[in-house]
């Protein structure tokens, strides 16, 4: 799978996520947007992918759904750390600094909770 597929793919997923989302189907549109980062995790021409923003759509969803309360996990502390992590380092490998304060001002108020 090349890069572009794979960001076609990630677009895709992500949009799914959001019409779930949209029709209030939170746990469909949820596990969109998981299948969409395991993909990215998961996928060795992930590191070749020319625009990270794509994947910014991800985290922004998942944290609506998960501050709404909508996503219930295990320990879902460690689980929004984890995420707003991932966020935090596509952000830094994106390299746009208007993304990297989003994504570090959503680690600053998950860390002050």
């Amino acid at each position: 799978l090349c890069s572009a597929d794979l960001g076609l793919l990630i677009q895709m997923y992500t949009a799914i996520g959001k019409c779930h989302c949209n029709l209030l189907q939170a746990e469909l549109g949820n596990e969109s947007f998981e299948d969409a980062l395991w993909i990215l995790e998961n996928t060795p021409s992930a590191c070749d992918l020319n625009d990270r923003s794509i994947v910014f759509p991800i985290y922004s969803g998942m944290f609506v759904l998960i501050r709404g309360g909508k996503i219930k996990k295990e320990d879902m502390r460690s689980y929004e750390q984890y995420l707003v992590q991932c966020f935090v380092d596509q952000a830094e490998l994106h390299g746009d600094p208007i993304h990297l304060c989003r994504a570090l001002a959503m680690q600053a108020d998950t860390l002050n909770r």
